[in-house]
């Protein structure tokens, strides 16, 4: 039996300063395969959507996290916009 850390992990890989997922859609994720995204401490995040030539950059100054739903349908916004 696999616990949900297991499956998590198995669905990305993480490097410094990225995480890139192998299938977004199992994952529950938006994007492409290999999609490069991370977030950062202060509510920050990055996504670099090679298949599409796309990225996308979401600032703020913010701890904690307050506004996760947010920075999420922001990314989620713009990777479908290109979609």
């Amino acid at each position: 039996m696999t616990s949900p850390l297991d499956a998590f992990l198995r669905e990305r890989i993480f490097a410094p300063l990225e995480m890139r997922l192998n299938d977004p859609a199992r994952a529950g994720e938006v994007g492409t395969r290999g999609m490069i995204s991370w977030a950062g401490s202060t509510n920050t995040r990055y996504w670099i959507d090679r298949e599409n030539a796309a990225i996308g950059i979401y600032l703020s100054q913010v701890q904690p996290f307050p506004y996760l739903d947010l920075m999420n349908m922001v990314m989620r916004l713009g990777v479908q916009a290109v979609d």
